[in-house]
C-alpha cells in the first residue's frame, strides 16, 4: 500500500506544478515504471479526495482545479493529504519535504487559481 500511496502523492505533486493539464503520458514519465492505466486508476482514486478535472484531447490531460475561492489554509491541506495517505495505508514512507512542498503550491494555486 505505501508504494500506491506514494506514487499518488507524486501524482498530487506533479499536478499541483503545473497551471494547466498535465498528460497521462507525462505523468508516466515523470514516475517511471507506470503505465496509463495505473495513471488513470490512481487519478479515479485521488478524485474521492482532491478536485482533478480531466479533458480529452492532444492538449488534454489532468489538472487540480481550487473548488473554494477563500484562501485554504496550509495546515488544512496537510491534514486532507495525510487523512487520504492514512486511509490508503501509506503514511509510511512518504517524503515530509515533498509533502510540504506540494501543500504550498496547493495553497498558492488555490489563492491565485
Amino acid at each position: 500500500m505505501a508504494l500506491t500511496a506514494d506514487r499518488r502523492f507524486r501524482i498530487i505533486a506533479i499536478l499541483a506544478e503545473h497551471k494547466g493539464y498535465v498528460s497521462a503520458e507525462e505523468l508516466c514519465r515523470r514516475i517511471e515504471g507506470v503505465s496509463r492505466r495505473t495513471i488513470r486508476s490512481d487519478i479515479d482514486a485521488l478524485c474521492v479526495t482532491f478536485a482533478i478535472e480531466s479533458r480529452t484531447g492532444p492538449h488534454g490531460g489532468y489538472r487540480l482545479v481550487a473548488t473554494d475561492p477563500v484562501p485554504i489554509q496550509c495546515a488544512s491541506m496537510l491534514q486532507a493529504v495525510k487523512a487520504h495517505l492514512d486511509q490508503t495505508g501509506g503514511c509510511d514512507g512518504y517524503d515530509a519535504a515533498l509533502m510540504e512542498h506540494t501543500i504550498r503550491l496547493l495553497y498558492a494555486n488555490a489563492k491565485h487559481g
